[in-house]
């Protein structure tokens, strides 16, 4: 959850200062006109994608919620009596099984959009290449000297206003990457948990929780899920 969060945020930063280096290149590259127009609606549309993203989070959280209750109800009751708390259990994990399997579809596709934009874009637009993701990090590090605090606050904003082509797409090559592999994890957690339910209804007679203890102790665990999940949420919105 929370890779997903960090990768969603560095890849929003990254996609502004794509789009700011375009806007830039743009004054003298004509040909970039129509790319720039399809940079805004693609960050349009990714925006919409990571609001469902937050939307399949704020799922996940009340997931967690109902895991724990589960857990302790299956501690304290009959098992006859936990299996219906069981089956609503199962149909929501089931529901965000497939959920996090679609987002996962619909951000390959968006990463294809938007290697199709990239191509586009002409080699000059950037001017000479200054930098490549072996350089040296040191393009948007204001100099140790001046020690002037005005002068590092002035380089600083002028990075901030000229960011780097190369290295805004670059971190925006790693952003996609990252939010894919964490769907890619959420999927298969999902699934798992899927699994693990299917397991308790198929063989109902067999012991799941066997204490309070343990109960508390499984409980526990989902409700540090819920903190990262709700400080996900946050970090997104």
């Amino acid at each position: 959850m929370v890779s997903l969060a960090q990768s969603v945020q560095e890849t929003m930063t990254a996609l502004y200062n794509s789009q700011m280096a375009l806007n830039r290149a743009y004054r003298h590259h004509k040909a970039t006109d129509d790319i720039v127009d399809q940079m805004k609606q693609s960050r349009n549309m990714f925006r919409s994608d990571w609001e469902k993203y937050i939307e399949f989070l704020q799922d996940s959280h009340g997931y967690a919620e109902n895991y724990s209750f589960l857990c302790k109800f299956w501690a304290t009751h009959p098992v006859s009596e936990c299996i219906a708390f069981a089956r609503d259990v199962l149909a929501s994990a089931k529901e965000l099984s497939m959920e996090a399997r679609r987002l996962k579809a619909e951000h390959q596709r968006a990463a294809k959009t938007l290697q199709r934009y990239k191509a586009k874009i002409p080699h000059e637009v950037f001017g000479p290449a200054t930098w490549t993701p072996e350089s040296p990090d040191t393009g948007n590090t204001p100099p140790a000297s001046p020690s002037s605090l005005s002068v590092q606050f002035f380089v600083l904003a002028q990075t901030s206003l000229n960011p780097d082509g190369a290295r805004s797409f670059y971190a925006l090559d790693q952003g996609f990457a990252g939010i894919g592999a964490a769907l890619s994890d959420l999927a298969v957690f999902w699934q798992d948990q899927v699994n693990v339910l299917n397991d308790i209804l198929v063989k109902p007679g067999t012991t799941y929780i066997t204490s309070e203890e343990e109960a508390s102790q499984i409980r526990m665990r989902w409700l540090d899920v819920q903190k990262s999940i709700l400080n996900a949420i946050l970090s997104i919105s």
